[in-house]
C-alpha cells in the first residue's frame, strides 16, 4: 500500500519465487524425489541449479519489462534516485568475472588449465576498466 504497487503483480512475483523453492537446492522435494526415483541427490541437485537461476532470472526480467512498460504496476518510489547506467554495467561485469573464475565449467572449453582461466579473468577485467 505505501509504495503504490499493484496487489496482482506482487501476489504473482510472490506466487512465481514459491516455485523456485522447490527448484533451487537444498531443496527437501529434490531429497524426496531422489529417494523414490533410486537417484542421487547431489546429481539431481546439479540439474536443478541451472533451470530453477534461469527460471529466477526470466522472472525478474519479465517483473522489470513489465514495470517498465506498465508504470502504474509497480511505481518508482519518489525517495529512489534515478538509476546510474555504468553501476548497471558494473554489476554486470562483476557478476560475469565471477561467473569466469569459478572453474571453467559449463562456460569454457574442456581443457582450460587454471593459468589460461587467469589470463583470461586478467584480459577482462583490464577491458572492463577501460570500458566498452
Amino acid at each position: 500500500e505505501q509504495h503504490r504497487y499493484s496487489k496482482e503483480l506482487a501476489t504473482g512475483v510472490v506466487a512465481a519465487s514459491g516455485t523456485l523453492g522447490i527448484l533451487i537446492p537444498p531443496s527437501i522435494m529434490l531429497v524426496l524425489m531422489a529417494d523414490q526415483l533410486s537417484l542421487s541427490v547431489g546429481d539431481l541437485f546439479m540439474g536443478a541449479v541451472v533451470p530453477g537461476v534461469g527460471l529466477g532470472v526470466f522472472y525478474a526480467i519479465y517483473v522489470v519489462v513489465l514495470a517498465n512498460l506498465k508504470p502504474n504496476l509497480a511505481p518508482i518510489p519518489d525517495d529512489i534516485p534515478p538509476m546510474d547506467m555504468k553501476a548497471v554495467l558494473a554489476v554486470i561485469w562483476a557478476g560475469e568475472l565471477v561467473l569466469e573464475h569459478r572453474g571453467g565449467r559449463p562456460a569454457y572449453p574442456e581443457g582450460m588449465s587454471p593459468v589460461d582461466l587467469r589470463d583470461y579473468g586478467d584480459a577482462t577485467v583490464a577491458f572492463f576498466r577501460r570500458g566498452p
